[in-house]
């Protein structure tokens, strides 16, 4: 098992179009929200980070529209096969937004929408993982002062204690698309590459990559890995 979510930190997850990025945090957030109702076992028990009871996930998704059923179907329902006795993930059409939510104007809403969740799902549980998929969709598009922005943002997530990951796109180069001073900060990014050209082939594995990170993970844990197959 591989570290990807830190509780209080942030973690981007980046890749070209048709990878399965949304698939896989899809099933992420999933398996967050089962908690214990899934098999599972710990791999680093009794850490301050580690998330522990009821798991509440809030998944903004600002891509998917139409689709949030569907990929819920594809991606969520082997880790939820009762979904009323797993209240807690909380999928949110976010299509429809035309604002940045990274200019200091618009953060209180986004505070705003996780204390409401709070009280969706089961009562009085908080969000234990903030999904935003995708980054580029949540700034709409970039200019010169949205690493600042978004920095901000970002820390003020961070002092309420949850994980936060982020999807992302990835440029000509294969890095992370935009501007590089938005990635300072970041606990882990983790990149999603498929080397098939030919796409029908559904065969040919995912490789995961990390790139810098600042929590001190082993150089064995870091080592790229590979999916069996391809999750779109």
């Amino acid at each position: 098992m591989h570290p990807i979510l830190i509780r209080g930190e942030v973690t981007m997850l980046y890749a070209k179009e048709k990878t399965g990025k949304s698939a896989l945090t899809y099933s992420i957030a999933a398996r967050v929200a089962a908690g214990n109702s899934a098999a599972s076992k710990m791999v680093v028990p009794e850490q301050w980070w580690a998330a522990k009871g009821k798991h509440k996930v809030l998944y903004l998704d600002f891509e998917n529209k139409g689709n949030i059923g569907n990929n819920q179907t594809k991606f969520q329902d082997a880790y939820l096969p009762d979904a009323a006795n797993c209240p807690d993930l909380l999928m949110k059409d976010m299509s429809g937004s035309d604002i940045d939510w990274t200019l200091p104007a618009h953060h209180q809403k986004l505070l705003d929408m996780i204390d409401d969740a709070q009280n969706s799902g089961t009562p009085g549980v908080d969000v234990d993982l903030l999904v935003i998929d995708t980054y580029s969709a949540f700034v709409h598009g970039e200019t010169p002062q949205i690493p600042s922005n978004f920095r901000d943002l970002m820390n003020k997530l961070r002092s309420r204690n949850i994980a936060i990951l982020i999807v992302h796109h990835v440029n000509h180069e294969g890095e992370a698309k935009g501007l590089k001073e938005k990635c300072q900060g970041l606990a882990l990014s983790l990149k999603l590459t498929w080397t098939d050209v030919a796409q029908e082939d559904l065969e040919d594995p995912v490789t995961f990559e990390y790139g810098d990170d600042r929590c001190g993970i082993s150089k064995k844990l870091k080592k790229p890995f590979q999916h069996a197959c391809r999750i779109c």
